[in-house]
């Protein structure tokens, strides 16, 4: 199985804002990833968001990774307040994403 490339930034967000996980290297964050990703298409296909042709959102929990171009750009993880149990629309997403830019 082929397994998505993670951007910097992106890992050493999860680094920092998961719990537990800030002495992970790369490629544990790398497997770590992937597998939220093939559990989500596997078992929970209505907690993907498509967002444009070639980009993509997956809800692991609090996560939101995003991925474009076959690449994992970015992790966010959720403050429990806004934990997601349903998939969001395009706009709830965007106001979320604001949200969490403006802190």
């Amino acid at each position: 199985m082929k397994l998505l490339k993670v951007s910097k930034t992106a890992a050493d967000t999860y680094r920092k804002t998961v719990k537990g996980r800030s002495k992970f290297s790369d490629q544990k964050i790398q497997k770590k990833l992937n597998r939220h990703i093939t559990c989500l298409k596997e078992r929970e296909p209505d907690r993907i968001i498509k967002q444009g042709l070639l980009s993509k959102v997956y809800l692991y929990g609090n996560l939101m990774i995003k991925v474009r171009w076959g690449k994992i750009v970015e992790v966010i993880n959720l403050p429990h307040k806004l934990r997601i149990e349903k998939r969001l629309e395009d706009s709830v997403f965007q106001a979320i994403e604001n949200q969490l830019k403006n802190k």
